[in-house]
């Protein structure tokens, strides 16, 4: 948060880049507040992509308000729906360290929600020392118990998640990003908020975390009543990305003191 002043050109920048670990051509967006500056990283939802930040009516707010914070800003599209798995999280590490000599961002905090914050949680379990901050808004905390959650999931998109994380996971790899078993790797700021109602991720997934990390102090953890009249079997899934802003000043006050 404490940098220069904001480049003139606030615009997100579009980067292609080929995985070290396959070969295959990716992207993602860029937005450097000047050098010195904090950073936000955004991971996408199920279904979504690295534009959907910047490019939803719904976010314009959130963009508004980290233009103002003077926060640059990194959202990688990360093989669509990839759910951080190894191949992922190879790519994520690329992209940072690549961006942090080129923009010369200051501190690293990720903001994301659903399969983002999801995905969140793994990357700073596997790369503490890349990540100063957590913001998980509606996220699973086991990915393997969340696959095996969603096998018997009452919704359409729940067997299109298990199809997706079975694409990228074997045994290994499951246990190597089980975010729950391995808390203790968490100590960076971490801020957790979920719907009481979700029906896509239960919020039993937040709660499980909880008390993994029960004997840290490092964490704090929201259960959002549900909505009065929900409209849609999304909507208290999204209810926590209004807690966006809110965890992210939270997080970048507790680092900077």
């Amino acid at each position: 948060m404490r940098c220069a002043v904001a480049e003139p050109d606030m615009s997100p920048q579009k980067i292609e880049y080929c995985s070290s670990v396959d070969g295959s051509r990716d992207w993602y967006f860029a937005r450097s507040a000047g050098a010195g500056c904090d950073c936000v990283v955004i991971l996408h939802g199920h279904g979504a992509h690295g534009d959907q930040f910047f490019s939803t009516e719904k976010s314009a707010a959130r963009v508004e308000f980290l233009t103002a914070a003077k926060l640059s800003v990194i959202t990688p599209n990360l093989r669509d729906n990839a759910w951080m798995n190894p191949a992922a999280v190879s790519d994520l590490e690329m992209i940072l360290t690549r961006e942090r000599d080129r923009m010369k961002f200051g501190k690293c905090i990720f903001a994301s929600a659903s399969m983002g914050g999801t995905g969140a949680l793994i990357f700073a379990l596997r790369h503490p020392e890349l990540v100063d901050g957590v913001a998980a808004l509606g996220a699973a905390s086991s990915i393997r118990r969340y696959r095996n959650w969603c096998a018997n999931g009452d919704l359409p998109i729940h067997k299109n998640i298990m199809a997706a994380i079975d694409a990228g996971y074997d045994e290994n790899s499951f246990a190597a990003h089980d975010v729950c078993a391995q808390a203790a790797r968490l100590t960076m700021p971490l801020r957790f908020y979920h719907s009481a109602a979700d029906r896509v991720i239960p919020v039993s997934e937040m709660h499980a975390l909880r008390s993994a990390m029960a004997q840290m102090d490092n964490a704090e953890f929201v259960e959002v009543p549900p909505l009065a009249a929900a409209p849609y079997w999304w909507s208290d899934h999204d209810t926590p990305v209004e807690y966006f802003c809110t965890a992210v000043t939270d997080i970048l006050q507790k680092i900077h003191g």
